[in-house]
């Protein structure tokens, strides 16, 4: 079979569905390489001690096989099966476009809107099937060649293109290891049931030990993590600034969301196009301590409008009713509902993420001498 790519390729759609070869290497497990010998022989190989992957170099003994370009039939979603036989199957459009997004928008830089539903094309205008792997590897390629012949993809798959809904990235800060904590967010997050979703994690100080953890998790997860302890604000900043979906929430560690929160808050931004965020009831809305922005569904475009939030020490604590002021001085506004949205930790849990730093003096006299400057005005 004439091959492009493993796994990195570009994809374009005019004036066909074709895919462009980026690379011409395959990579496999040290462990599975004696399972193909031919592919060990004919090809130049390269182990880097420390990397988990085993690169092929296809030029090398299959030039001919390796093109440049190929036009893009069909979408298989790959599922092992641990039967002897490998099937075919179907598949909804959602499952190829989570399948592609968990990657290409994890790694891809400059990603956003324009990207999910690029990957949305790919999972509506292609034909599509789940192929189930058995246990007999040389009969999968037949049938991988009998779908392409006899167009089974697109009798399974062709249909009615489902409502694109926005994504939305949902961000928390560790500043300590807690893997229980971090899998029941995952789980929370992923339960929710809404079909575009990311979860960044981003991990500071003995949290980092939790990043290989992290790439485990169902869904698309991204974790960023920081050697030394960071002040929250910093976290959040750095989850706004690396999150490819328009619409943030901000939560906390032993946060829940009862069902159904994300496709409310959701819902409101849509309908109110003009609200900078959304903001449902909380558990502990009576607690002074807790963060005004905490669970709110905020848009990113009011970051680039206002700014991120600050991180002096002297508004640790206050960060998000700071940058909430200064986003309705700027002529913003957001909408709220009803219904609860966020059961959130105790206020004893978001204040051990806060950092006691050693008070800048210059920063707080010269906050002093603006905000009296503010009043004379």
């Amino acid at each position: 079979m004439d091959f492009v790519s493993d796994d990195y390729l570009a994809v374009g759609f005019d004036p066909e569905p074709r895919t462009y070869r980026l690379y011409s290497t395959a990579k496999l497990d040290p462990r599975t390489l004696s399972l193909y010998p031919e592919l060990a022989a004919r090809c130049r190989t390269y182990h880097q001690t420390g990397f988990d992957k085993v690169v092929l170099f296809l030029e090398d003994g299959y030039r001919e096989q390796l093109k440049d370009s190929l036009r893009l039939d069909l979408a298989l979603r790959p599922w092992i099966s641990g039967d002897s036989d490998t099937v075919l199957g179907k598949t909804e459009p959602l499952e190829i476009e989570n399948a592609l997004a968990s990657e290409t928008l994890g790694h891809l830089p400059h990603v956003g809107a324009g990207t999910v539903q690029f990957l949305n094309r790919v999972s509506t205008q292609v034909p599509r099937a789940a192929i189930h792997l058995g246990t007999e590897r040389a009969g999968i390629p037949n049938v991988i060649r009998n779908a392409l012949a006899s167009g089974v993809g697109g009798e399974l798959s062709r249909g009615c293109a489902e409502r694109l809904q926005p994504y939305v990235s949902v961000m928390v800060h560790f500043h300590r290891e807690d893997l229980e904590e971090l899998k029941t967010l995952a789980a929370d997050v992923e339960g929710q049931g809404y079909p575009r979703t990311e979860f960044i994690v981003v991990a500071s100080g003995p949290a980092c030990a939790m990043q290989d953890e992290a790439s485990k998790l169902p869904g698309t997860v991204r974790i960023f993590t920081y050697p030394e302890a960071i002040v929250n604000a910093e976290a959040w900043n750095r989850g706004v600034r690396e999150a490819f979906a328009e619409l943030l929430i901000l939560i906390e560690p032993g946060d829940r969301f009862p069902a159904g929160a994300l496709e409310a808050l959701a819902v409101v931004s849509e309908l109110d196009s003009r609200a900078a965020w959304v903001r449902g009831k909380t558990s502990r809305d009576n607690d002074e301590s807790f963060g005004p922005l905490r669970g709110a569904l905020l848009r990113k475009t009011a970051f680039r409008q206002c700014g991120v939030f600050p991180t002096e020490p002297f508004f640790q604590g206050r960060e998000q009713l700071t940058w909430l002021h200064r986003a309705e001085a700027t002529g913003l506004a957001g909408s709220s509902i009803d219904a609860v949205t966020l059961h959130a930790a105790g206020a004893a849990a978001q204040k051990a993420g806060r950092l006691m730093l050693r008070p800048d003096f210059n920063f707080l006299i010269e906050e002093l001498i603006r905000r009296q400057g503010k009043k004379l005005e």
